[in-house]
């Protein structure tokens, strides 16, 4: 729905989001007032700033609770990369101490696995896009694994923990091409527009004294930073506060040295 707003630098999310906001409502304040006192004989507003206040103290409480939740499943995708990058190592140590010739021709596409998900997916991750190349490379290294022949009870074990890591591996992919595929569902936008609407709506009847203008346009320019703070964090693959593929990267150099 609103792709686009991901893929700013954050001062141009505030922007959009902050101030069209505040000017909706100090225009509806001063045009409200203009058209209406002409109708009423009463100017007093101050059940319609109660009706203000509780209604973006809902809004409020609302956008605090999606941001908390969208701080957590950033920080949740962050350790699933470290795990993800922790199964790969294990992955690539197993076939080390697997010790025969087929383990160790699978470091290569493993190897290649790595570095292709760090040069290329995670560019296409920005599109909640899945790279086929990693995807070609991740069904060798599973039939790989799946086709090697365990005969000691130390190969067995060490078979055993591959499959483990391998199946890690895969699941924590799958999770994070999910996060990246994922974002603020529609049901959300349009509840907040609808707040939004409905206090621009409330400003209208608003008498536009110094206090009220004032106040109201603080409420919207929080309201609006609140759900600004929301959209950075919810696309931790776009933007310009990303998240980097920096554990896999050093793997990769662990398992460049690894003999």
């Amino acid at each position: 729905m609103v792709n686009w707003l991901y893929r700013l630098p954050d001062f141009a999310v505030f922007a959009v989001l902050i101030f069209p906001f505040v000017i909706a409502i100090l225009i509806a304040t001063y045009l409200g007032h203009r058209i209406l006192s002409r109708f009423r004989a009463d100017t007093s507003s101050f059940e319609i700033m109660d009706a203000f206040i509780a209604v973006s103290s809902a809004a409020a409480v609302i956008l605090a609770f999606s941001l908390v939740q969208v701080d957590t499943s950033l920080r949740t995708l962050e350790d699933n990369i470290t795990k993800e990058a922790s199964a790969i190592n294990s992955l690539d140590r197993i076939l080390v101490r697997f010790g025969d010739q087929q383990s160790l021709s699978l470091r290569t596409p493993l190897m290649d696995y790595a570095r292709t998900i760090v040069k290329e997916e995670w560019r296409e991750l920005s599109d909640g896009e899945r790279n086929d190349k990693v995807d070609d490379l991740q069904r060798v290294v599973a039939g790989g694994v799946r086709g090697i022949d365990p005969v000691t009870p130390l190969q067995i074990t060490l078979y055993n923990e591959a499959v483990r890591a391998l199946d890690q591996l895969q699941d924590l992919r799958e999770g994070r091409l999910n996060a990246a595929a994922g974002g603020l569902s529609s049901l959300f936008w349009r509840a907040i527009l609808a707040i939004f609407a409905i206090l621009v709506l409330i400003a209208w009847h608003t008498e536009p004294t110094r206090k009220r203008v004032w106040s109201m346009g603080a409420i919207a320019a929080t309201l609006g930073l609140l759900l600004a703070l929301v959209v950075i964090l919810d696309a931790p693959f776009a933007g310009e506060n990303t998240v980097q593929p920096d554990a896999i990267d050093r793997i990769i150099t662990i398992m460049s040295i690894r003999r």
